[in-house]
C-alpha cells in the first residue's frame, strides 16, 4: 500500500496550485448524453468553452456500485466505479484533445465512517485519477458531510491535488470543520444561497476557499419539464430561450439566469476575493448554439475577469 501511495507521488502530473484568479468550474453531466435529438451533449459538444474554464467537473461516477455493466448491481468493494460504459472512453477523448484541462471527477454522499473502508476508496479515486490524469475529486452531499473521508483523502493525496466539496445547504460548524482537509467548498444553487454565503463569510471561513454555484437551469412553479431534459419544475437555458420565442416563460412563472445576471454574479465573486464560480452545468447552457454557444458561461467568464 505505501509503494502504491509513493507511485502516485510520482506519476501524477504536476496539479495546478488553486490561487490566483478567480476559478471558473463548468460542471458536466454524463446524464445529458440520453437526452433526446439535439439536446443530447456529449463531452465533445463541450469543444467550443474548454479553453475558457479553469476546472472541468465531470459527474457523476459511484462508489461500491458498478452501473457501467451488466447486471447491474452493488460490488461491495468499497471502490470508485465508472456509472456509465463510455465514462472511460470519455475522459480518454477529453485528456487526448485537451492534454492542460483540469478535470476533476464527481461522486455523490459516500457515507463511510469505518477508516479501513475510506482507504479502499481513497487509494481506488487516486488510483483512477493517475491512470487518466484527472487532477482531483468533487464530493456532493445533501447533508452530513463525510469529514473523516476528507481527513482520509487528505493524507493520501499528493499535496495539489483538488478535494471540492459541494452542498446545498452547509451549516457553519460542518463547513469550519472540513476546510483544513478541502481545497474548496461550492454552494450549490438555491434560493438561500446568499444567506448561506454571507452566514459563512461571518462565521469565519475564508472566502479564497467559496465558490459559488451559479445555476443555468430555471425554475418554473409548475409541473412542467423540458422536452429534452425531462425534470418536472426545471428547465435548462437552452430550453428557456426556446421558450421565451413561444411565450411560455411569463406563463410558466420561471426563475432563471440571463447573460446580464450572471456576468453581475461575476464582478461580485471577484470584488469579494471568492474563490471562483462553478456553473451548474454546462450542459443546460446553450451549447448547440452554433453562432453563440455557451452563453451564459461566457458571461460568467467576462464578470470573473472584469
Amino acid at each position: 500500500m505505501n509503494m502504491l501511495r509513493s507511485f502516485l507521488f510520482i506519476l501524477l502530473i504536476p496539479l495546478i496550485s488553486l490561487k490566483g484568479d478567480p476559478l471558473l468550474i463548468g460542471c458536466y453531466n454524463n446524464q445529458a448524453q440520453y437526452r433526446p435529438g439535439s439536446g443530447s451533449c456529449l463531452p465533445s459538444n463541450l469543444s467550443p468553452i474548454l479553453e475558457k474554464i479553469d476546472i472541468l467537473n465531470y459527474g457523476l461516477l459511484r462508489f461500491n456500485f458498478q452501473s457501467a455493466i451488466r447486471p447491474i448491481g452493488p460490488t461491495n468493494d468499497w471502490q470508485i466505479h465508472f456509472s456509465e460504459w463510455n465514462d472511460e472512453i470519455f475522459l480518454q477523448e477529453l485528456r487526448a484533445k485537451n492534454p492542460s484541462l483540469k478535470i476533476i471527477i464527481s461522486i455523490k454522499d459516500p457515507q463511510i465512517t469505518e477508516r479501513e473502508k475510506q482507504i479502499i476508496l481513497s487509494d481506488s479515486i487516486l488510483l483512477l485519477c493517475q491512470k487518466f490524469e484527472l487532477q482531483g475529486i468533487d464530493i456532493q452531499c445533501d447533508e452530513k458531510i463525510p469529514i473523516t473521508l476528507f481527513k482520509t483523502l487528505k493524507e493520501l493525496a499528493p499535496e495539489h491535488f483538488i478535494l471540492s466539496l459541494t452542498l446545498p445547504y452547509p451549516s457553519d460548524e460542518e463547513a469550519l470543520s472540513v476546510t483544513p482537509y478541502i481545497s474548496f467548498l461550492t454552494v450549490s444553487p438555491s434560493e438561500k444561497q446568499a444567506d448561506i454565503i454571507s452566514s459563512l463569510l461571518l462565521a469565519g471561513f475564508h472566502c479564497e476557499k467559496l465558490v459559488l454555484g451559479v445555476s443555468a437551469y430555471g425554475r418554473v412553479t409548475s409541473t412542467h419539464q423540458g422536452y429534452y431534459t425531462r425534470e418536472p419544475g426545471k428547465l435548462a437555458y437552452f430550453e428557456i430561450i426556446d421558450s421565451l420565442e413561444r411565450d411560455l416563460i411569463t406563463e410558466l412563472h420561471a426563475l432563471y439566469e440571463d447573460p446580464e445576471k450572471i456576468y453581475a454574479k461575476g464582478v461580485w465573486i471577484t470584488k469579494h476575493l471568492l474563490k471562483g464560480a462553478a456553473i451548474h452545468t454546462l450542459d443546460a447552457d446553450n451549447f448547440m448554439d452554433s453562432l453563440s454557444p455557451f452563453t451564459l458561461t461566457e458571461s460568467l467568464k467576462e464578470g470573473l475577469t472584469s
